[in-house]
């Protein structure tokens, strides 16, 4: 799966915004209820500071924990207030911390990544 379908469910499915495809002009936009924007604007993927804001998301009703040790790959798990828990780890070089989290998240509403 590429970053921006990751981008995509993660502002779908995780962050509860209505992504809107346009297909005649080959752009999609997320509208999170002020205003919309492309969805080239958020991407939690590829930016900390939007990945944040996912786990910000998260934090409401789950804890989330993120492991970045040197040389071992990065590690999300997210816990449910059930004491239920979602566990992701890197799977190859691509997976950097942000797309951990992403796919951590995405685990969590039932996206298989």
């Amino acid at each position: 799966m590429d970053n921006r379908k990751i981008d995509q469910l993660v502002a779908e499915k995780v962050m509860g915004w209505e992504v809107i495809e346009y297909k005649n002009i080959n752009t999609t936009v997320i509208d999170d209820g002020e205003f919309p924007v492309e969805i080239e604007e958020f991407k939690p993927s590829e930016r900390i500071e939007h990945t944040w804001d996912v786990v910000e998301k998260l934090s409401e009703k789950c804890g989330v924990e993120v492991y970045q040790e040197l040389g071992a790959p990065p590690y999300c798990k997210i816990i449910s207030g059930a004491g239920k828990w979602i566990e992701y780890e890197a799977q190859n070089d691509s997976d950097t911390v942000p797309v951990v989290i992403c796919k951590a998240a995405l685990k969590t509403v039932g996206v298989e990544v």
